[in-house]
């Protein structure tokens, strides 16, 4: 039977890309630290908790990008592992230790 079809894996980095994005227009807006601000609109309230929960935003997913690619390295090892002890010749000589070590 064929093996079953999986779906597409969207990449983050799309996501990431837009994050960055929004972020950076929020900062744009943002008045420098030397200048004193004019009279800031009524919203100042939603527009600094927007930039919060940006900047969070922004750690999570940079935090699980990071998390995503130590899993990969990980994963990558593994299936290294896996291919290394699975080469006729290892398998070959794992066999003829076993059975020398059982006497066969």
């Amino acid at each position: 039977m064929d093996a079953p079809q999986r779906s597409p894996v969207r990449s983050p980095r799309g996501f990431t890309d837009r994050v960055r994005r929004a972020a950076a227009l929020i900062r744009a807006d943002t008045p420098d630290r030397g200048e004193s601000a004019p009279t800031r609109p009524r919203d100042t309230a939603q527009v600094d908790e927007l930039r919060e929960r940006l900047e969070r935003l922004e750690t999570l997913v940079e935090n699980l990008q990071d998390a995503l690619y130590r899993h990969s390295v990980h994963e990558d090892e593994r299936i290294d592992d896996l291919r290394r002890r699975t080469e006729p010749e290892v398998i070959a000589r794992s066999l003829s230790d076993d059975a020398r070590r059982r006497g066969l």
